[in-house]
């Protein structure tokens, strides 16, 4: 850690030791019921979309009341953001008692970026002490690539075999979808975000686009008991907000029942076809090693079967000529398997981790026709740029995909 962040560190502990005007910021166990905070990197072709979806926080009922800490019980809701030019602050979003919703600023990070991993571990760590809860969720709003590497997404010229004249593709969608991490030019990995991130989450939550594949949900299931993710795009217009702050301070459900009305939610809005569509998946994460004990024998024992795979016959997440990184993994998994019993394996561990999943007949330009909820990286045609850092997943050191 540089001076600076042992510094910062040092005085963020300080803090936590000492009254403020507002509270006595000492931690108490089981003080907080949920707490959930929004981490949000507002770049600017995103920030029209995510205003729209403050104000469907803001005008939500169910925004928690404002209570002093720890003097009373309650939940809280907090608020990282980011917009580009700027510097991030930390606030915290409560109703006072006129019915108003308030902003309340806890830390201002000059000279900060939201996009870097020190950073986020930071401010996570920092929130997570302040305010310890039963039940702890975040969300994270901005660009996203899934487990592609930093700035391949953006230009995959660099892996020495794409032609700079591929990257001329014309999108018709590039200004609708929230195509995590990237603010003032910089981005971060997926390896380096989920080492960001603390232990003990109860759920995390992507509204950003391409990271439902399995090589996300495993990196993070040591992290949170539950991600809910898209292995497509996300159109701009994100998550319905109004909906998810109902279903985390309001509704009385379990936490996977609340979670899964979500993603219901979430596919009834864009099941109208002026929407563009979406997918959604909901992951229980502690079921996810038995996916990867049931996924490494078909792989040994059928890997040679992708070398003969015809691309086209697998059903894809992804839109243009050159960015293939997404397929589904059950139909990738189908059409190498040569042994039944083994395949049926498979599908049971998927069937106990995907707990929910949802799919519109399209988005925007992708017929999808067969959906198992989750995305999976084929390594056809070799892409010894792609598959080098692939290695670095815990995915691949669990089902040794790429060798």
């Amino acid at each position: 850690m540089h001076a600076n962040k042992l510094y910062k560190a040092i005085l963020y502990t300080l803090i936590l030791l000492l009254p403020t005007s507002c509270h006595w910021f000492s931690k108490k166990d089981g003080e907080i019921g949920k707490s959930l905070l929004m981490y949000m990197a507002v770049t600017s072709n995103l920030s029209g979309s995510i205003s729209m979806n403050m104000e469907d926080v803001e005008n939500s009922p169910f925004v928690p009341e404002y209570f002093e800490y720890p003097k009373e019980s309650g939940d809280i809701l907090l608020l990282l953001e980011h917009k580009e030019k700027s510097i991030p602050k930390l606030k915290r979003l409560y109703r006072d008692e006129f019915g108003e919703i308030q902003e309340e600023i806890l830390q201002e990070y000059d000279g900060e970026s939201s996009i870097d991993p020190e950073f986020m571990q930071e401010v996570l760590s920092y929130a997570n002490n302040i305010f310890p809860a039963k039940e702890r969720g975040i969300i994270f709003s901005s660009h996203g690539t899934g487990w592609t590497p930093e700035g391949y997404y953006k230009n995959p010229t660099k892996d020495g075999i794409t032609p700079a004249s591929a990257l001329r593709e014309e999108d018709p969608y590039a200004h609708l979808v929230k195509s995590f991490g990237q603010i003032d030019g910089q981005e971060m990995d997926m390896v380096q975000m989920a080492a960001s991130i603390p232990s003990g989450y109860s759920y995390i939550i992507f509204d950003a686009c391409l990271m439902g594949g399995i090589e996300v949900a495993y990196e993070l299931k040591d992290k949170a008991a539950y991600t809910l993710l898209s292995p497509t795009e996300i159109m701009a217009a994100g998550f319905p907000y109004g909906d998810l702050m109902e279903q985390v301070f309001y509704s009385e459900g379990s936490l996977v029942n609340r979670l899964s009305a979500l993603a219901r939610c979430y596919y009834d809005y864009y099941s109208d076809p002026d929407t563009g569509g979406g997918t959604i998946t909901l992951v229980r994460s502690d079921k996810l090693p038995a996916v990867a004990s049931a996924v490494k024998p078909i792989l040994s024992k059928d890997r040679s079967a992708i070398k003969d795979l015809n691309m086209n016959s697998l059903q894809g997440y992804f839109r243009g000529s050159i960015r293939h990184w997404f397929y589904d993994m059950t139909d990738f998994m189908e059409s190498v398997s040569s042994d039944p019993a083994m395949l049926d394996a498979y599908k049971k561990a998927m069937d106990e981790a995907v707990v929910v999943k949802y799919a519109t007949d399209k988005f925007l330009s992708i017929a999808i026709n067969t959906y198992c909820g989750l995305s999976m990286y084929v390594p056809k045609p070799a892409n010894p740029f792609l598959d080098e850092y692939y290695k670095k997943y815990s995915w691949n050191s669990a089902v040794n995909l790429v060798e």
